[in-house]
């Protein structure tokens, strides 16, 4: 993706903002407005970023060419966009500039560089063996860990006032103080502050230094916010569903002794018919003989008697059956939803898993 085609995409939410002079000041927040914003890589090709720069308005889209008739609103969003773009053009292709040291009042040629991602500003000096005052050869101060941007009059408050007073009005108007966090190595926290301070080459590079910073800054800062608030959100979801396990936990745990009862009862009830199948047929007889005998005197008492309870195992058997086939259909059922827990335990674990790892990022980018 090409440098034009990304600030094409590159939907900011401090593009919604009312005014560039309060960016400038930072006197009053900026507006927010949610929009989908990525980071990407940027061609590390110098010669591709300065030919798409040159060639300005005309490899922009039709939206993106100023209309006399937009807003004040619309116009001081699509400024904005342009600065943004050229900030991130000039920045990743270094830009010289002059370390200022505070207390010797002194500067020294250096230059400062924008990584592809938008991450970091690296600040050089050229000669190492002037870089003494401002703690090591370099400095490399992270975006998100970046304390506060001044720019012109505003760093007379950060600088000392017998430096201030050395510069001239147009070094003052061209200063440059930025106060970050150290970032350690590894997973440890930011120990302390430090500050650098620089010149721009004019005014507007200055204070387009100073804006475009606090943009990117607020950006990340809500972007961890919204990503802690959808980790939160997560992990309640997760805990809804292992209440929800432990409850379908303990019905299938009911149901499993269900079916362990059904099952010991089963072989016990279909052995039952068979020991009472004899005395039923000597009953059967004796009633019938009975009959004969007496058919004479009491026929129909005799009739009556022909009719025992003969039929009884049979409905036995029958209730037996249908027992056994309403427990065949429980325990499919409950097979079935035992499948279900399973399934659903799985699910679980891979959004507790998940949950796990976005925690585990949330907490090395905090740290970070």
């Amino acid at each position: 993706m090409d440098l034009v085609r990304f600030f094409t995409k590159f939907q900011c939410w401090s593009c919604e903002c009312g005014d560039l002079g309060e960016l400038a000041e930072q006197k009053a927040p900026v507006s927010v407005a949610p929009l989908d914003f990525r980071f990407q890589r940027f061609p590390g090709d110098r010669e591709r970023r300065a030919s798409e720069s040159s060639q300005g308005l005309a490899s922009e889209p039709a939206s993106e060419i100023q209309n006399p008739q937009q807003s004040p609103r619309e116009k001081q969003r699509h400024e904005l966009k342009q600065l943004m773009r050229r900030f991130a053009t000039r920045g990743m292709d270094g830009v010289s500039m002059q370390l200022f040291d505070e207390l010797s009042g002194s500067t020294c040629p250096g230059v400062y560089q924008i990584d592809d991602l938008l991450e970091y500003i690296r600040l050089t000096p050229e000669d190492t063996a002037d870089s003494a005052p401002y703690a090591g050869p370099e400095h490399i101060a992270y975006i998100r860990e970046v304390v506060s941007v001044s720019s012109g009059a505003e760093c007379a408050a950060h600088v000392e006032p017998g430096a201030w007073q050395r510069l001239t009005s147009d070094e003052q108007a061209r200063l440059l103080v930025l106060v970050y966090h150290t970032q350690p190595h590894g997973s440890l926290p930011p120990v302390d502050c430090r500050k650098v301070c620089f010149l721009e080459d004019d005014e507007s590079t200055c204070q387009m230094f100073a804006i475009c910073v606090r943009i990117l800054r607020r950006y990340m800062e809500e972007q961890l916010v919204k990503l802690h608030n959808r980790l939160e959100e997560a992990l309640a979801v997760l805990q809804e569903g292992q209440k929800m396990y432990a409850t379908q936990q303990k019905v299938m745990d009911s149901q499993q002794e269900t079916i362990e009862r059904l099952c010991r009862s089963k072989p016990n009830g279909l052995e039952k018919p068979a020991p009472e199948a004899v005395p039923a047929k000597s009953g059967r007889d004796e009633a019938r003989a009975r009959a004969e005998a007496k058919a004479q005197v009491m026929r129909p008492s005799a009739q009556k008697q022909e009719s025992p309870s003969p039929q009884s195992p049979e409905e036995d058997n029958e209730f037996l059956g249908m027992d056994t086939q309403q427990a065949e259909q429980v325990l499919a059922a409950l097979q079935a939803m035992l499948a279900e827990k399973e399934q659903l335990h799985q699910q679980l674990l891979n959004e507790q898993a998940d949950a796990e790892r976005r925690l585990q990022a949330l907490r090395e980018m905090g740290s970070a």
